[in-house]
């Protein structure tokens, strides 16, 4: 339920041409919930995913696991929608804990 609550926020508020607004909004928020946003806008509307930011901010001890998880689904859903390298998947897996067989499994459920 959250994580469509989440989806459609990332789809009322996103747009390429807003990022850096919501970027800029986002950031002065500092939640993990506006993180979520940030990032959820910018694999749909903008096609990056920043592993290395994710990385770091997952870390920190105000990051939910339920935070955590609805980010991995939506970087499972941006693996499954556009190509991604295998030198890729593996910063993923090693960076983040998301294992490649799951963004693999998906992948082939979409096709």
């Amino acid at each position: 339920t959250i994580f469509v609550l989440i989806k459609h926020a990332i789809h009322s508020l996103g747009s390429d041409r807003l990022y850096s607004v919501v970027k800029e909004v986002t950031e002065s928020i500092n939640t993990p919930a506006s993180f979520v946003l940030e990032h959820g806008i910018s694999t749909w509307y903008v096609k990056h995913l920043n592993v290395d930011e994710i990385s770091k901010r997952i870390k920190g001890k105000d990051f939910s696991l339920l935070a955590k998880k609805i980010l991995d689904l939506i970087i499972v859903e941006h693996c499954t929608l556009h190509p991604v390298s295998y030198k890729d998947l593996q910063k993923i897996e090693n960076k983040l804990g998301i294992p490649r067989r799951k963004i693999l499994a998906e992948k082939l459920k979409d096709q």
